[in-house]
């Protein structure tokens, strides 16, 4: 999920990257696979003249899979088009609307098309034709061409010299033609600039089949055909102005319903934004929206937003969620409930929408947050990995530090078959310098190119406090996820035979166990500070390079070991170790943390870590100010970041005075 604070990184977007180090054979080693949502996500919208669109007529519509004036810059999408020259192309992409997305436009004219481009693209084409669904395949001639002679990054719109009637039973490809740079890097073709948009942050979970269409000879046959390329990027930024139409007198639409975090706490209050369109010939007089979770309504909202137009309105509402539920998975559901008074009777397959929350009863303040760096002393790039971690360090003193040594380009002087165990399950993109933030998903592919938990770290040295203020954010966004255990550390140190005892333990919820804590694993690493040796620096082997939080060694099984929980509500886990004569125990750390289990078949928004905690060796550590909340804790008091108090959730950072005398920071999406 996005934050405010990650709009930062559009400023950066042109900037130089140092090139990482990749493997030169793609391995499948990787167990973090696949990706879901469990909620909606913001996006960060940019809104200028250039991105919205004039008010629309009476009668006008707009036509799209999703049909807001949103538009997420960065948003770009790799479409990939293999078995080419370095150069310039003129590439195609489209959007197919069906006839089930079109039924109510039937016999409307499409007047003008918009779409989004994330850059300054020069002159394009903009096409609209009918489509044998039987092939695919665009039916010539276009019913309409257009040239574009100049686009900018938002929104481009189009007048149609003659406009498109729309007809029954009649499939659509609306797309345009764009230039797309190739340029080789690495002996290896990829694109050199990313101008077409998709709609995944705007338009959650409402990726279609054909929503995105990209043509080109991607099968290496010699034959070109559009080819659906939407897997994981959503549908193209797309819409079609249109006026007529077969509409009901009365009849809403609700859609793009978002919540400020994918965890709410039962008997608090919870955020709960969605859009409404008035999609009627007419304005209703009143209607009612109720929110209802697992079925039970939990908000009754009178009129939520007043109609100027056939646009869509933004509802910001919270609800209660109810002391008595069970912790877990439930389902959030928004409905329309009545039009002037009486149940909607037509067109009403787009009158609910729905997503999840996931309610616990206990939290546990954070401790401590990890991150594990991604690096090799071969590595020619992973000295400027090491620049961001520091300049993270210098931000925040809540981080934990390790470096996980691997095969990138070459064996690392640091490499074990444990830090290459863990090099191989956690990067499904074999490369370095890269990060994980307490293992935490980010559904954003400007900074997570690759679907996957970690982020590239390869980054010139005047970006570095930067970045580091970027993926200081991202531990805050996975530090909004509530920790249901402590972690506490003991160690025992013997100097004289160097055996080296670790007692982990702590309290978990135990009325949110059998949900949150059940499938969790303890990991346990040893880490040493201060060593000195070689280190590949941009292309120089440099002899005194001083290498800090080097991973020598795990505890417990690689991956982490199931936690086991005693006495209901704690746990106790000791390890015994005899550390090596090479190793300098005055340099070395104990770091313990719990996560999710890495499993075969694990989520990668499912792999996140829940606590962290820290030692010396021979020390010990044990809670500072992790602190449990209830149900019975409430909000009394909210304020922005400027000390403005506010009378309701505003978009940013709020910061909320509770009950109980603490305060806590929270990130409002919209």
């Amino acid at each position: 999920m996005k934050k405010t604070l990650l709009c930062l990184f559009a400023l950066f977007l042109t900037a130089t990257a140092v090139s990482a180090q990749k493997a030169t054979q793609r391995k499948s080693l990787a167990k973090v696979q696949g990706k879901a949502l469990t909620t909606a996500i913001a996006p960060q919208v940019f809104n200028s003249p250039q991105t919205r669109a004039g008010e629309l007529g009476a009668n006008e519509r707009i036509l799209g899979f999703y049909n807001t004036d949103d538009l997420d810059l960065s948003g770009a999408a790799n479409i990939g088009f293999p078995g080419i020259a370095a150069g310039t192309y003129q590439y195609k992409v489209g959007a197919t609307f069906l006839p089930a997305l079109t039924q109510r436009y039937v016999g409307g004219k499409i007047t003008k098309v918009r779409y989004g481009l994330s850059e300054d693209n020069g002159a394009n084409k903009l096409f609209i034709y009918k489509v044998d669904l039987d092939s695919e395949a665009p039916i010539e001639p276009a019913l309409v061409e257009v040239d574009v002679p100049e686009t900018h990054a938002g929104w481009n719109e189009v007048t149609l010299p003659t406009p498109v009637t729309i007809e029954e039973n009649t499939t659509y490809l609306i797309g345009y033609e764009y230039n797309q740079k190739i340029i080789s890097q690495n002996m290896q073709l990829t694109q050199a600039n990313f101008p077409v948009l998709c709609d995944y942050s705007v338009n959650i979970n409402a990726e279609t089949e054909l929503g995105l269409m990209a043509y080109g000879n991607f099968e290496g046959t010699g034959a070109a055909w559009y080819r659906n390329s939407g897997a994981g990027l959503g549908n193209l930024c797309i819409q079609a102005y249109v006026e007529g139409g077969s509409f009901s007198d009365y009849d809403l639409t609700l859609s793009n319903l978002t919540t400020n975090s994918m965890y709410g706490q039962n008997g608090q209050e919870y955020a709960v934004n969605f859009n409404v369109t008035n999609t009627g010939n007419l304005v209703p007089q009143s209607y009612t929206v109720n929110v209802a979770i697992d079925g039970m309504t939990v908000a009754t909202l009178n009129t939520p937003v007043q109609f100027a137009d056939h646009r869509p309105q933004t509802a910001r509402n919270t609800v209660t969620i109810p002391a008595d539920m069970l912790p877990g998975e439930h389902e959030i559901t928004v409905y329309v409930a009545d039009i002037n008074g009486s149940a909607p009777m037509q067109d009403i397959n787009d009158d609910q929408i729905s997503g999840t929350v996931n309610t616990y009863i206990n939290n546990f303040g954070h401790q401590k947050s990890l991150v594990e760096e991604f690096t090799s002393t071969a590595c020619s790039a992973c000295p400027y990995g090491h620049g961001v971690m520091e300049a993270i360090g210098r931000l925040r003193d809540d981080v934990i530090f390790v470096g996980v040594h691997g095969n990138i380009p070459d064996e690392s002087s640091f490499m074990t078959d444990k830090s290459l165990e863990i090099f191989n399950n956690l990067l499904i993109q074999k490369r370095a310098p890269a990060a994980c933030f307490n293992r935490y998903y980010v559904d954003d592919p400007s900074l997570n190119q690759y679907s996957e938990i970690a982020f590239d770290m390869g980054f010139d040295q005047a970006l570095w406090d930067a970045y580091a203020q970027i993926f200081s954010t991202v531990i805050d966004m996975s530090n909004d996820m509530p920790a249901f255990a402590t972690v506490d550390i003991a160690t025992n140190y013997d100097n004289a035979t160097r055996k080296l005892d670790v007692t982990v333990s702590g309290k978990v919820s135990p009325e949110d166990l059998a949900t949150y804590v059940q499938d969790a694993a303890l990991t346990v690493y040893l880490t040493e500070d201060n060593i000195v040796a070689p280190q590949n620096n941009g292309g120089t082997m440099v002899n005194d390079y001083v290498h800090n939080h080097v991973l020598r060694d795990v505890l417990t099984e690689t991956l982490g070991s199931p936690l086991v929980i005693t006495d209901g509500d704690k746990y106790s886990m000791t390890y015994s170790t005899t550390l090596d004569e090479s190793w300098n125990a005055d340099n070395m750390n104990v770091v313990a943390f719990i996560s999710r289990q890495v499993l075969a078949e694990s989520y990668a928004w499912d792999v996140y870590v829940n606590q962290a905690n820290q030692v010396k060796v021979g020390g010990t550590v044990g809670i500072n100010n992790a602190v449990v909340s209830d149900a019975n804790v409430k909000e009394v008091a909210r304020y922005s970041l400027d000390g403005r108090q506010l009378s309701r959730p505003e978009k940013g950072i709020n910061i909320i005075k509770m009950s109980d005398g603490s305060t806590r920071k929270v990130i409002v999406k919209q």
